[in-house]
Formats: structure tokens, C-alpha cells, sequence
């Protein structure tokens, strides 16, 4: 009951603005869109996950989303989702002209082809997503990517095709497909592929990462792979210095000076019979 209370409060509030230029119920159990011509904004509002859609294939087109919202495409470059959303369904935005997402706190799984887009350059992942579908940003031409520290599972060219030179997998992720940053597959003898140049890897996930890269150096297209230690603290080492998180390692912000713990110490030095605590 509590649920539709507050999804027919976010109705009344959408009904309140003119520029609404369509809308409906059917994005989810318990989820409402609406589309502002005047912000170009497509907001998706409610609780729960997100239906999943299926494709519709248009001559001249390609494969495009069935997404309810798909046929005022040329009217969005926004979306929104709010909180209380769990899901993005599988192809939701695909080939949608999109050029800023916003999402909530709280979102845990991008669905299969769900960004597959030729505009989307930048997308902020929210801190609780554990997994990213099948060529969930497959041809989206993103430049960077911050993968969040609670990620566990990244699909089958989920990546192909973008423009990420360097990422950083966090020490949660149990699961990458081989082909999460290029296809096995062409399209008139093409190779959806990453530029990936760098592969940051936890030390024990390192197997997965050298699988992950297999297919790129079979086509004369090395990534190099970087393997860094976290300590029981949650701080990372990697390559002689300390780092607050594996992303400060892109950004070069380096612990410069600090202490050791004896447990810190221990992890770095291995199995030897002295412990050193010293000044970096």
C-alpha cells in the first residue's frame, strides 16, 4: 500500500508540469515514466526493477529498443531514474541518442543491451551496482568509466566497442566474461573491440583479467595488465606506493607520506621472519 501511495504522489507532481508530453504505468510492477519536452527528460519513477524489453528491427534503423519511450527519441537526451528503481531493463535506452543518465543510489543491475547507445561519452555507476549484463555499453562511445566498489559481475561485451583506455576492476568482481572488452564475432569482417591500453587487476582475480585480454592480443591489440593488493584496511597497494582507493591509481593520487601497520607491513614484505615499519 505504502508503494502506491508513493507512486500516485509522483504522479500528481508529473501531472503538475505542462510540458508533459507522454507517459504511462508500464515500465514496471510498481514504476512510472514521463517524457518533459522542455528539459528533454525521460524521468522513470517508482520501486523495484524495471521491465525488461525486447527489440524491434527497423529497415534503415537496425535493431532498436521496444522501449514505450523509444518513438520519442528524437525528444529525449536525458534520463533519469529515480530511487527506489532496482534494475535498468534489458534494452531500455538501447540506440537511443542519449548524452546524460542519471542514476540512483540503490540501482544494483544494468540489464543486457540497456545503454547500447552512439552518444552516451560519460555515465556516473552508483556505489551499490553488482552487475552489468551482456553488452550492457556495447558502440556507446564512453571515454572513462569508474566501476563501483561493489561490482560483481561484468557480461559478454558488456565494454566492446568503447573508447575506455584504462579500468580499474574492483576487488568484489567474481565474475568477467572473456569477451567483456571485445566480440568474437564480426560485422563485414569488423571486431567490436575496446582500445583497452591497461587492465588494473586484484591480485587474485588475475587469471580472469589475462582471459579477459586473451582475444585482444590474438589481434595484435596488447593490454597491459596491472596487478595491485588490497590490505585489511581497504587501502591499495600497487607498484611501491599506497593508494586510498584502486581509482586514485588513475589519477595518481598516491598516499605520500605515512606509516605502516605491522598487518600492512606484513602483506607487502611476504613470509619472512622480520617486519619493517618505515616511512613512505
Amino acid at each position: 500500500m505504502k508503494n502506491w501511495i508513493l507512486i500516485l504522489g509522483l504522479m500528481a507532481s508529473f501531472h503538475a508540469n505542462a510540458a508533459i508530453i507522454a507517459e504511462g504505468d508500464d515500465c514496471g510492477d510498481n514504476c512510472h515514466w514521463q517524457i518533459d519536452d522542455e528539459t528533454h527528460t525521460l524521468s522513470i519513477a517508482g520501486i523495484g526493477k524495471m521491465k525488461n524489453y525486447n527489440t524491434q528491427s527497423v529497415e534503415g534503423r537496425g535493431i532498436l529498443s521496444a522501449a514505450p519511450w523509444f518513438e520519442y527519441d528524437d525528444k529525449i537526451n536525458t534520463v533519469t531514474v529515480g530511487e527506489g528503481m532496482t534494475s535498468i531493463g534489458n534494452n531500455a535506452f538501447r540506440a537511443m541518442h542519449l548524452e546524460n543518465v542519471n542514476l540512483p543510489e540503490g540501482l544494483e543491475e544494468i540489464g543486457y543491451g540497456a545503454f547500447m547507445t552512439h552518444s552516451l561519452k560519460h555515465i556516473d555507476l552508483p556505489s551499490s551496482l553488482t552487475k552489468i549484463k551482456d553488452i550492457a555499453f556495447q558502440d556507446a562511445p564512453l571515454e572513462d568509466i569508474e566501476l563501483p566498489s561493489n561490482l560483481q559481475s561484468i557480461g559478454w561485451g558488456a565494454f566492446a566497442n568503447t573508447k575506455i583506455s584504462s579500468i580499474i576492476l574492483p576487488e568484489t568482481v567474481k565474475s568477467l566474461n572473456a569477451y567483456a572488452f571485445g566480440d568474437d564475432t564480426t560485422l563485414n569482417g569488423y571486431y567490436k573491440h575496446t582500445p583497452l591500453q591497461s587492465l588494473y587487476c586484484p591480485e587474485h582475480f588475475m587469471t580472469q583479467c589475462e582471459n579477459a585480454v586473451a582475444f585482444r592480443a590474438n589481434l595484435g591489440q596488447a593490454t597491459d595488465i596491472f596487478s595491485y593488493q588490497t590490505t585489511p584496511n581497504g587501502q591499495i597497494f600497487y607498484n611501491n606506493k599506497w593508494y586510498n582507493n584502486a581509482n586514485d591509481i588513475l589519477t595518481g593520487n598516491y598516499i605520500q607520506k605515512r606509516i605502516y601497520t605491522i598487518e600492512e607491513a606484513n602483506q607487502v614484505s611476504g613470509k619472512v621472519n622480520r617486519v619493517s615499519i618505515r616511512y613512505k
